[in-house]
């Protein structure tokens, strides 16, 4: 049995699914993290040799059984606020999500493991690592001090983008130019930690996504100038299959196991002048965009992942590569 986490209706836990089922005969399960412990539990024993249990309705999957487990999206648990306290909620809310953080870490198959998923998807923390393993990383300041935002602005020439650390929930934030005239409003900056970086211009945005020892890339480029920056604010970019050199393929394969990622969908940006610098790297990215358009079998590696059938490569291909190490995996959670 192989468990998803991730919303009921998402399509990428969907497409695994299927994929799973045609692809090897297994069956997979969807479970919502947001709905534990209310729609769905679990028993958990310390002693391996007497076994945990997933109960959900109509199911009760023994972990000793899960073969793989995918934390495609792992969101707080919902606890009912029927007549209880914020503070109670909020109690609850701490204990359900802390011991099924530590549970979701028991699991030996698990794309990703959880600790390691947290930390690499702290911004400051792989855009260090990145730099460290050879990756070329725009000039970049993460700042609340103002006169050092001024600063850096100034040592780039006004050629200088912005952007925040986590998505929000209230609108979408995409990467924008630090005009001049945003200058006035820096004290606003004292608020939240925000990234600025030199801007590269592209002569194509990229898209690598890394399974195990699997690498996919496609170019993407934006047909609407205003999306020049974040291609995200174009609804119909165009997508292809490429290429990119072994040598930053390698590169990335160290990012994922210095991050401890067996999945990573990174973006890169490459110039006029054929270098490649490194944005991003998310470890729940999306994928299905880029398999639609360009039909790399991107859902099929994830699927592969998760029975435990890791592929191996000896060389680099066109759209594929293959590492011959094992990604390094922290301890448990």
């Amino acid at each position: 049995m192989i468990v998803i986490v991730s919303a009921l209706n998402d399509v990428h836990a969907l497409v695994v699914q299927s994929r799973l089922q045609q692809e090897s005969g297994k069956e997979a399960y969807i479970v919502d993290s947001a709905d534990y412990p209310h729609r769905w539990d679990i028993d958990f024993t310390a002693a391996p040799e007497h076994g945990s249990v997933i109960r959900a309705p109509g199911l009760v999957i023994p972990s000793a059984e899960v073969e793989g487990l995918w934390l495609r999206r792992v969101l707080p648990p919902v606890v009912s606020q029927d007549a209880l306290s914020p503070e109670v909620v909020a109690f609850c809310r701490r204990e359900a999500y802390d011991f099924l953080s530590g549970f979701l870490g028991t699991i030996d198959n698990t794309l990703n493991d959880p600790k390691q998923n947290s930390l690499a998807a702290k911004k400051a923390f792989q855009l260090r690592v990145a730099a460290h393993v050879g990756l070329q990383v725009p000039d970049t300041l993460i700042s609340t001090n103002p006169k050092s935002i001024r600063n850096f602005y100034d040592k780039h020439g006004g050629d200088v983008v912005f952007k925040v650390l986590t998505p929000t929930s209230f609108q979408f934030t995409e990467t924008r130019i630090l005009e001049h005239d945003f200058l006035v409003h820096l004290q606003s900056a004292t608020l939240a930690p925000t990234i600025f970086q030199e801007r590269i211009r592209a002569h194509s945005h990229l898209r690598a996504t890394v399974v195990d020892c699997d690498l996919f890339c496609a170019s993407v480029t934006p047909s609407r100038d205003h999306a020049s920056l974040d291609w995200r604010l174009d609804p119909d970019p165009r997508i292809q299959e490429t290429t990119i050199p072994g040598e930053v393929v390698h590169l990335l394969f160290s990012l994922c196991d210095s991050l401890g990622l067996r999945y990573a969908a990174i973006d890169m940006i490459l110039n006029d002048a054929g270098d490649y610098f490194f944005l991003e790297a998310n470890p729940g990215g999306q994928f299905l965009f880029v398999e639609m358009r360009t039909g790399q079998p991107i859902s099929s590696a994830v699927a592969r992942a998760l029975t435990g059938k890791r592929k191996v490569r000896s060389s680099i291909n066109s759209h594929r590569s293959t590492r011959d190490v094992s990604p390094v995996l922290g301890p448990l959670a």
